[in-house]
């Protein structure tokens, strides 16, 4: 499916500049215009779309009842395996760090 409208893609435009080499300048650039108005609201229409089908599926998983939503962004860090004797800090950037555990460590 995915080929088919690469392959429809390529033929419309190959057909278009065989088309706009053809005719003269300004019936070419009264076509561009009208190609790239139709190409805007074609846009404007998809990202309408997917802001509707973004927000729905955001509420969606927000519903009381429902699972919890993957964790997509962020960052999950686990340590398993081992014996801790005190805190353990995990991070990307540290000042200065200081234990203050006492006893035996």
């Amino acid at each position: 499916m995915k080929w088919l409208g690469v392959g429809i893609l390529v033929v419309a435009v190959v057909g278009m500049a065989l088309y706009l080499t053809q005719v003269d300048l300004a019936e070419a650039d009264q076509w561009a215009s009208v190609l790239s108005a139709f190409l805007g609201l074609v846009g404007l229409a998809l990202t309408c779309y997917g802001t509707i089908v973004s927000r729905t599926s955001r509420e969606q998983a927000q519903t009381p009842g429902a699972a919890e939503p993957e964790q997509r962004d962020g960052v999950h860090n686990e340590i398993s395996g081992g014996t801790f004797h005190g805190p353990v800090i995990q991070g990307r950037e540290f000042g200065q760090v200081r234990h203050d555990l006492g006893g035996d460590v």
